[in-house]
């Protein structure tokens, strides 16, 4: 006669003991429940496979090879959750697939690395970034002092040289400008911003060894050819921003000569009227300019005496010259 019985490994009975009374004993059982399958872990959730998702590696103590050896081979995959029983805490691998453990989802920075995200999720993310910073002006502060000085990580030398390999051939699209040129209308600098911008370009300027890697950069630009080509094309003619419709062509008036030209120097006492440079300290020449940028017109009155680099600053913002030289004409008929 079977007085006791027990049961151990099944996937529905870890370890079971049963006892049998004199007389007959019935174990009674539908057949459904003979093909239910119950997880592993001996928690008693019915299952498709061995485990409820999560209950892996429930109850079972890993060493640290085989936490390595585990962590190696889930690299890649996501949302996968053990128990490291050491202390007690669940295991949580970083979504991206570097295979670091995180606390949540990610590491910091590894939010949706390698995925290609839709348009519409990215456009909902840069709405939602905006109204927050717009709206948390405590956010910005923090921000703004944890990236502000050394602190910054682009200020890195392989930082630096990382970006400056991705930039490398990438070429903006027209909807990329339309944007950017929308999100800057209407923005101004802070008077604090504006002093730092100019502190930082003067200290720019009187750092030898900048601007001399400035210098070696424009002129390695300029020995390419198609990079010279690209410059010209786009500097030349109707494409230059000061384009005045090609008005340096057109000829002088008949008595614009050599004699009318020393006359000038010579009234003006070799001297440019701008930034009051001698003739004996330059190389060359003071240059004559039309007031009034007509060729034609060349009366005395509307000639002046320039050096070559006050000459050229005259070719921009035209008005303001001519109302200057204009206002210095008057000041001599006043004297």
């Amino acid at each position: 006669m079977i007085k006791h019985l027990r049961i151990q490994n099944f996937r529905s009975h870890k370890n079971t003991n049963l006892e049998f009374v004199k007389g007959v004993n019935c174990i009674v059982g539908l057949p459904e429940d003979i093909e239910k399958k119950i997880c592993e872990c001996g928690c008693g959730q019915e299952v498709k496979r061995k485990f409820v998702r999560g209950h892996g590696n429930k109850n079972k103590i890993m060493s640290n090879e085989q936490r390595k050896k585990l962590s190696f081979a889930l690299k890649g995959k996501s949302k996968q959750f053990f128990i490291e029983l050491n202390k007690n805490k669940p295991i949580h691998f970083c979504e991206c697939g570097c295979g670091k453990i995180v606390k949540n989802k990610f590491i910091l920075g590894h939010t949706n690395k390698g995925k290609i995200l839709s348009k519409t999720t990215r456009e909902k993310q840069s709405e939602s970034r905006l109204k927050f910073y717009k709206n948390n002006i405590e956010a910005r502060k923090k921000i703004s002092a944890r990236m502000s000085g050394d602190k910054n990580p682009s200020k890195s030398a392989e930082t630096r040289k990382k970006i400056s390999e991705k930039a490398k051939g990438r070429k903006k699209s027209e909807e990329q400008k339309k944007k950017i040129s929308k999100s800057l209308i209407g923005f101004c600098h802070t008077k604090e911003a504006k002093l730092n911008m100019s502190i930082a370009q003067k200290n720019n300027w009187k750092n030898k060894d900048r601007i001399e890697k400035g210098r070696l950069a424009v002129i390695k630009n300029w020995e390419n050819a198609e990079y010279r080509k690209n410059q010209i094309e786009r500097m030349q003619g109707e494409n230059h921003f000061n384009w005045q419709g090609g008005i340096s062509r057109l000829p002088y008036a008949p008595n614009w000569s050599d004699i009318l030209r020393e006359s000038i120097r010579q009234r003006d006492k070799y001297r440019c009227q701008v930034c009051c440079a001698d003739q004996e300290n330059l190389n060359e020449k003071l240059h004559i300019h039309h007031i009034d940028y007509n060729k034609e017109n060349c009366d005395p009155k509307n000639l002046i005496s320039l050096c070559r680099s006050c000459h050229v600053k005259t070719n921009y913002q035209r008005n303001k010259w001519q109302s200057f030289f204009l206002g210095k004409e008057r000041m001599k008929k006043v004297r």
